[in-house]
């Protein structure tokens, strides 16, 4: 895998990709494979020297059941320490059966160093230290440190730090807390269990928020995800109308399109009112992008923006502004006293970018 990821990382371009990228995707593409193969095959570890060989490791758990990853430090598996500290926490995963090792004397700045730990099988630790076999049934939370005997003693009342809430913050704060740490499932699994009609409108900002950090646009799942939140935002604009002080997310989205026109498919936008459905958005957004390269750049529940690479020449600025305002009137019927399609004209000729809007 090291060997197929560098070839790719040194030789993109020999790799027909050509039909879903252009070549600065794919050199693009090239500088994120190989930092990926850095990080899992050099900053990772395959290059330390281990304190037990791979030819020493012995079978010590032949009964064991479940997953079997761990996270241990390189105080253990490089320099041969004994295990200081250990606790089980909540799995981070299929892998991961949720221990950590420590020798208990790293400092927060060393903790804080990737490079300084790594993801072993259990089985490997337990050849760098044969103490903790005893341990590993204990069931989460549990945390254990050696006593001047060097006899593990389980710590009282222990729990992980991701648990350590504070009861008594507002929810509100809390999933503020949460945002800053990237904890956004916490935030999602805490207001979904509040049912919709007892959700506030700041909750369903801050649900949204989650919902568009944990979307993978490239993904059903992700995609749906994105429709989740800007139905909540939606279903608030009218109580919250021009309310400054609310936070409103702003969702920021890679559609995995290969021409800008298909965005409508993906995203809801269209079909109410006088506003026109997601096959005459396409058509359209194809028509302005073939004569004008214009690219749809941004939407709210009624507003969508193109973004131009230049301004329409005066020539053709009359003709664009008959058809945005055929394609959209409120533009004008609902906008300033003196809007014409004269003045939207002669704004095209100036500006690159289109503003749409429908009541």
């Amino acid at each position: 895998m090291n060997k197929a990821l560098a070839d790719f990382a040194q030789n993109p371009l020999e790799y027909d990709l050509s039909e879903m990228m252009d070549n600065e995707e794919i050199q693009e593409m090239a500088r994120d494979v190989e930092a990926l193969r850095k990080e899992l095959y050099e900053a990772a570890g395959r290059n330390r020297d281990y304190h037990v060989k791979a030819e020493d490791v012995k079978s010590l758990l032949p009964d064991w059941k479940g997953a079997d990853g761990c996270i241990a430090t390189n105080r253990i598996t490089v320099e041969g320490y004994k295990v200081g500290y250990c606790y089980r926490e909540k799995p981070d995963g299929d892998w991961d059966s949720g221990w950590r090792f420590t020798a208990g004397d790293e400092s927060e700045e060393y903790m804080d160093d990737p490079n300084n730990a790594g993801i072993y099988k259990l089985n490997t630790i337990c050849n760098d230290d044969p103490d903790i076999i005893p341990l590993l049934n204990t069931p989460t939370p549990y945390a254990f440190e050696r006593d001047e005997n060097g006899v593990f003693q389980q710590i009282k009342d222990w729990k992980p730090d991701e648990d350590e809430e504070d009861p008594d913050m507002d929810i509100l704060k809390q999933c503020q807390k949460w945002h800053e740490e990237d904890k956004h499932q916490k935030i999602v699994d805490a207001l979904e269990a509040i049912s919709a009609e007892e959700r506030t409108p700041e909750m369903d900002m801050e649900l949204a928020r989650a919902y568009n950090n944990l979307a993978d646009s490239s993904e059903p799942e992700g995609r749906k995800l994105l429709h989740q939140a800007l139905e909540l935002m939606q279903s608030h604009e009218e109580e919250l109308g021009d309310n400054t002080d609310m936070t409103h997310p702003l969702i920021l989205a890679k559609i995995p399109v290969k021409n800008p026109w298909e965005i409508f498919a993906y995203l809801p936008f269209g079909n109410w009112n006088d506003c026109p459905d997601t096959p005459e958005l396409m058509a359209a957004a194809k028509y302005w992008f073939e004569q004008h390269g214009a690219v749809p750049a941004a939407m709210s529940h009624d507003e969508l923006e193109f973004l131009l690479p230049a301004p329409v020449h005066k020539e053709k600025a009359m003709d664009a502004a008959v058809e945005l305002y055929g394609f959209c009137p409120d533009v004008i019927d609902q906008g300033p006293e003196d809007a014409t399609v004269g003045a939207l004209a002669d704004v095209l000729r100036q500006s690159t970018v289109w503003y749409l809007w429908w009541d």
